[in-house]
């Protein structure tokens, strides 16, 4: 089996799974599937992190079990020399299937549906979302879809209407953040014309997804040598968690990574970015449409890394374990942002374009699509819905 998506601070994805990696800047996260894999990378960006919006506070949903690490494979190159123990007595590169299907992506906006929906009955094929009795509906293939809860909220963004259904291939996705750690050692192995060679040959591409491959006019973003990538991820004296020597930063999310070294880390330690569809669905909790990886209640310190509780890149990526996602996930929210694959383009929704199966948005642009909030940002921006535009060539403190 291939290697997850990785999320970096960014996180690891194989497809059949980045949700793992992890930065002091933008993070990334990883995932694989049965023949590829995913990593997702964080992005955190200083932008404005005023006050907080209110959201809905019911209870929470159960996070508990759903969670199926993998463990009849050999570690990637980025844990092949630990001890298998760094993340909380975990591997600090295990992984989490997510099943796939259809979900609700986007946040709702409470669109009250024509007819009164029955799950399994025919429906005019349509791909926006309607509420009705509790329910977010969907009809993507002419009967109607249970889609959870309802996601929506007052004052958001344009980018993340209309609501939509979309569907995922199942893919295997970084429990954590990229570290430190497992950033090191990509740096002791960084050889660019080897790796340059295997980007070509197609490492990092998406098993499903057209246009996802590394393209020969990205090279001259990869730093040259080891000590130029090491020099990178010193964005910040203060919030960056990259130190020269190993210390008590190694199970930290690496931050201060750019788009395309979150893309390279990923595709060297044999996975890939996630796609932003594949990104929320693994934080919505697919067909339950949840508000917050976890559920509905209003991020406490056990919960999230953010502007209200921690407010510092420097807390382990194993620390919040009250705010797994559904499928066993952490730090999907808050921590770092994490990089995606997708190009940013605001109204990608509304004309349709996110409308399909395994969605990706290739459309060259100037900024691609960071997920999941920070460390010095609100609640708002650590909603699964939330989309923001990171410069993709920037080394990001919150990513």
């Amino acid at each position: 089996m291939g290697r997850a998506t990785l999320l970096l601070a960014v996180f690891f994805v194989q497809v059949f799974g980045w949700a793992g990696c992890g930065s002091s800047g933008p993070g990334f996260t990883s995932g694989d599937t049965d023949t590829d894999t995913d990593t997702d990378t964080d992005t955190d960006s200083d932008t404005d992190t005023d006050s907080d919006t209110d959201t809905d506070t019911d209870s929470d949903s159960d996070t508990d079990s759903d969670t199926d690490t993998d463990t009849g494979w050999d570690p990637p190159p980025s844990c092949e020399e630990m001890a298998g123990d760094e993340c909380g007595s975990d591997n600090c590169c295990a992984q989490a299937l997510v099943p796939g299907g259809w979900f609700a992506m986007g946040r709702g906006e409470q669109a009250e549906c024509e007819t009164v929906p029955v799950a399994g009955d025919t429906c005019v094929e349509a791909t926006t979302t309607c509420f009705q009795g509790g329910v977010t509906w969907g009809c993507p293939e002419g009967t109607w879809l249970d889609l959870g809860g309802d996601d929506s909220m007052d004052s958001a963004d344009a980018d993340e209407v209309p609501e939509h259904a979309a569907r995922v291939d199942p893919f295997l996705l970084d429990v954590y953040e990229v570290t430190v750690g497992r950033m090191r050692a990509f740096v002791e192995a960084y050889d660019k014309e080897a790796l340059l060679e295997q980007l070509a040959a197609g490492a990092g591409e998406h098993p499903v997804a057209d246009g996802t491959g590394w393209q020969s006019s990205w090279n001259a973003y990869l730093p040259d040598d080891a000590a130029a990538l090491a020099d990178s991820l010193e964005c910040d004296d203060a919030s960056r968690t990259w130190t020269d020597d190993p210390g008590g930063n190694e199970t930290y999310p690496i931050n201060c990574v750019s788009w395309y070294l979150a893309y390279a880390f990923c595709a060297w330690d044999m996975g890939r970015l996630p796609t932003e569809a594949e990104w929320e669905f693994a934080s919505a909790g697919g067909d339950e449409n949840r508000f917050f990886p976890w559920g509905s209640s209003l991020p406490t310190t056990a919960e999230a890394n953010y502007m209200s509780t921690d407010n510092t890149t420097h807390v382990n990526v194993f620390a919040k374990d009250d705010g797994a996602g559904r499928w066993g996930h952490l730090n999907l929210a808050g921590s770092v942002w994490e990089w995606a694959f997708d190009y940013h383009q605001a109204d990608w929704y509304a004309s349709g374009g996110a409308d399909c199966d395994n969605c990706v948005n290739d459309a060259a642009g100037g900024a691609r699509v960071m997920k999941g909030g920070d460390w010095q940002y609100t609640a708002r921006q650590l909603r699964g819905a939330e989309r923001f535009p990171g410069t993709a060539g920037a080394f990001w403190l919150g990513q």
